[in-house]
């Protein structure tokens, strides 16, 4: 099973970032940033960092955070500003962050559910159809 997202920017609810509707990844780096540990989200780490790298000034990486709830919580006090999925920022807006997409072309992020080949667990079944509803749903302009 296979989800797409893309990479975007988590802003503080106060950011003068917010008077832009799109976020360019030279704007984005001009400010401090809280990335993702290494350690912890090895994978989503390695496509931010790939997607920085691209970028021409120095990185002021101000914190790494262990999981998406931290990095948002550094976020909304306004040590910096973060990246993960757009969808993942929306449904995190409580907790005083928003969500801006990076301008230019898309930075496609894919979520993997990797499981054991042998049966799923009832926890693992009821969590693999609501995802395929949730992917139906939204592929024919359910919201």
């Amino acid at each position: 099973m296979r989800r797409d997202d893309e990479i975007a920017v988590a802003v503080p609810a106060l950011s003068p970032l917010l008077e832009f509707p799109e976020i360019t990844l030279e704007k984005a780096v001009q400010y401090p940033l809280v990335l993702w540990s290494a350690e912890h989200c090895e994978p989503l780490s390695h496509q931010i960092m790939e997607l920085l790298s691209s970028a021409t000034s120095k990185l002021n990486v101000v914190d790494h955070a262990k999981s998406f709830e931290l990095m948002a919580v550094l976020v909304a006090a306004g040590y910096g500003i973060g990246f993960a999925g757009k969808s993942r920022i929306d449904t995190a807006r409580k907790l005083g962050i928003v969500m801006r997409p990076l301008a230019g072309s898309p930075n496609d992020l894919s979520t993997y559910l990797l499981r054991a080949q042998n049966a799923p667990s009832p926890f693992t079944e009821r969590l693999i159809e609501r995802a395929r509803k949730l992917d139906q749903s939204r592929s024919v302009g359910i919201t």
